[in-house]
């Protein structure tokens, strides 16, 4: 007996389970349906870090704002993320980071947010300003070295 109305493609077909939409779906979903009559909406896109195919299928080859959320606890995708960073960064691109200190910390911010700015420091092509709000939450915005400002 099978389920006629089940999506043979669907691999949650069959089993009760609702699909849901990925993250990027979410966010492309949310800018799209935007009601503001802004002349140029966010560009939401997949992008693996270091990734020559998905920085080739971009819109855009710069970008004047990078933003990002939640990226730095894969510590060893750090060196992937400033690549990417980099190419897709001109003289005047500002990078907003958005970081949740998860735990209790014995240095005043996370080991991951710690390492990073380490890694940033050593390749001395970002000037970074690290902001704490009286919670959890971090902001890391970066500046290129060669920023006219």
């Amino acid at each position: 007996m099978t389920d006629q109305a089940t999506d043979p493609a669907d691999p949650a077909a069959g089993t009760g389970l609702r699909q849901h939409p990925s993250p990027l779906d979410i966010v492309s979903s949310v800018v799209s349906s935007g009601s503001s009559p802004a002349p140029l909406l966010p560009v939401v896109a997949k992008l693996l870090w270091g990734d020559a195919a998905d920085l080739a299928g971009l819109p855009h080859p710069k970008y004047d704002i990078i933003a990002g959320a939640d990226v730095l606890l894969f510590v060893d995708a750090h060196e992937g993320l400033l690549r990417t960073l980099e190419q897709l960064a001109s003289a005047t691109t500002v990078v907003l980071i958005e970081h949740t200190d998860r735990g209790k910390e014995a240095h005043e911010y996370p080991c991951d947010l710690l390492l990073f700015l380490k890694r940033v420091a050593a390749e001395g092509r970002w000037k970074p300003t690290v902001v704490r709000d009286s919670g959890r939450h971090i902001t890391i915005r970066m500046v290129h070295v060669d920023a006219p400002w």
